[in-house]
Parts: C-alpha cells; sequence; structure tokens
C-alpha cells in the first residue's frame, strides 16, 4: 500500500495537509462504522496523522472527536 501511495503522490505531507479536514472527517465517520475493521483502520490512521502535528493543528480534532 506504501508503495501504490509513494507513486502516486510526489510530497505525501504536502497533499495530506492541503486535505486534512476532509481526511479527518472521512476518519471520524468510519470510527462511528459497524464495521470492527473499519472502526480499528480509521483509528490507527488518526494516531498516524495526530503524530508530529503542532497542537494548534490538533485542537479541532480533539473537539469534533469530542462531540461524538
Amino acid at each position: 500500500m506504501v508503495h501504490i501511495w509513494k507513486s502516486l503522490v510526489d510530497d505525501s505531507k504536502k497533499t495530506i495537509d492541503e486535505n486534512l479536514d476532509i481526511i479527518i472527517g472521512d476518519l471520524l465517520e468510519q470510527c462511528g462504522s459497524r464495521l470492527w475493521r473499519s472502526r480499528e483502520a480509521s483509528c490507527l490512521a488518526l494516531t498516524d496523522i495526530i503524530q508530529g502535528r503542532k497542537f494548534y493543528e490538533v485542537i479541532k480534532i480533539i473537539y469534533i472527536f469530542l462531540e461524538f
């Protein structure tokens, strides 16, 4: 999967930063899925996206997550 991502995207960090709100929205939606695989994968992806970010970038995600 990593090889596919790298072949499609030149700059991963820039692409993720530009689409962060869309990605987070979809991941948060999948956290409430009926399928355990979707819930597990989305929670793991959220932890990967949050790691290494500044607090001001993450605080919006935390508020959205707490609304669930």
